[in-house]
């Protein structure tokens, strides 16, 4: 009787060996695809901007809030967290990352250095009375971030009311705060003159510069020379008169006043729905 040959295992034995390594390269594939994994998170700061590092723990970059980032979702540790910026890799402290843009200014107060009306909302011209110079403003949240990452208004709490004030009428501390500016003493100059007319004097006044506004096809000069005119009756008969006078001098614009006390000197749409 001849005895049967056992079937070869070489194939059998050669398929484990396809599905050992095909299961440890899906492992391994999944282990580096997640250890790359990145989720969108936003740039968040009590500041304009922050210092990114590079591996080494050097200062390489800086970088403003709010800015959308990559972020290396297992490639961190207890506090410091890896990004993706314009391709290139970064490392920060992970508090300086959020989830939502509306989280990323993290100062909690502020206070007034020029007395100014604190608006109830973004929408109307309703507003909720004066914050005074000095006062300090709880920030519970904002309405937007510029390219440099400068808040335009903060939402602020005051004495129980919860409105919108301008982040360039405060600073950081009480001190500065109760600071005036006195350039080439403008501000002393400027307050030893009475309140002659009842209207307020000059200690109330800002002399603080800022930046001059832009619009779109008027652009305002770089320096300015101005006369100013009230809304008196007597002033706007003459208006031709003061622009004839301004074309003969160095006078570039006309601080106009439409409003002195009850005269209007321009009786606007929007003044007339709203005064």
């Amino acid at each position: 009787m001849k005895k049967r040959r056992k079937a070869k295992k070489k194939p059998f034995m050669f398929l484990i060996l396809i599905i050992i390594l095909g299961i440890g390269g899906y492992l391994l594939y999944n282990k580096i695809l997640g250890n790359n994994k990145t989720e969108v998170r936003y740039i968040a700061s009590d500041t304009k901007e922050i210092t990114l590092k590079d591996k080494d723990g050097n200062e390489a970059k800086k970088i403003t809030r709010g800015t959308k980032v990559d972020y290396y979702v297992n490639k961190d540790n207890e506090s410091m967290a890896k990004i993706k910026v314009n391709n290139e890799e970064y490392f920060l402290d992970k508090s300086k990352l959020v989830n939502d843009i509306k989280d990323t200014v993290l100062e909690k107060e502020v206070y007034v250095r020029t007395s100014y009306n604190l608006n109830k909302d973004l929408d109307s011209v309703d507003l909720l009375g004066l914050a005074n110079k000095g006062e300090k403003l709880e920030i519970i949240g904002f309405d937007k971030l510029d390219d440099t990452g400068n808040v335009n208004m903060y939402k602020v709490r005051l004495n129980g009311d919860e409105g919108y004030f301008y982040n360039k009428y405060t600073v950081r501390t009480l001190e500065e705060a109760n600071k005036n500016y006195d350039y080439n003493g403008a501000y002393e100059t400027h307050t030893k003159q009475k309140n002659v007319y009842g209207g307020g004097d000059g200690a109330t006044l800002d002399y603080y510069p800022v930046m001059k506004p832009t619009f779109e096809g008027n652009k305002m000069p770089d320096n300015c020379y101005t006369l100013y005119l009230n809304g008196t009756k007597g002033v706007m008969s003459m208006i031709d008169d003061y622009i004839e006078f301004a074309k003969t001098t160095k006078i570039n614009a006309f601080v106009v006043d439409i409003i002195d006390d009850v005269n209007v000197g321009y009786a606007s749409p929007y003044m007339e729905k709203n005064s």
